[in-house]
C-alpha cells in the first residue's frame, strides 16, 4: 500500500484528464454536421464580402489615378 500512495496523483491527474477530454471530443463529433453547414455559408458570406472590398478597392485606385 505504501508503494501505491506516490503514484495516486499521477493516476489522479490521468483519470481526470480523461473524465475532462473524452466528453468534449465526443461533443465534437455529434455537433459536426450541423457546423459544417454554417461554417460552409459563413465562407460564402466572407467570400462575397471580399469580392465587394476587391472592387471597391479598384474603383479607388481608378479614382487616384484619374485625378493624378
Amino acid at each position: 500500500m505504501r508503494s501505491l500512495v506516490p503514484y495516486l496523483p499521477a493516476l489522479a491527474c490521468g483519470a481526470m484528464m480523461l473524465f475532462i477530454c473524452v466528453p468534449m471530443l465526443l461533443g465534437r463529433k455529434h455537433n459536426q454536421s450541423s457546423d459544417q453547414g454554417a461554417s460552409q455559408q459563413e465562407v460564402a458570406e466572407l467570400r462575397e464580402e471580399i469580392s465587394r472590398l476587391k472592387a471597391a478597392r479598384a474603383l479607388e485606385d481608378r479614382n487616384e489615378s484619374l485625378n493624378d
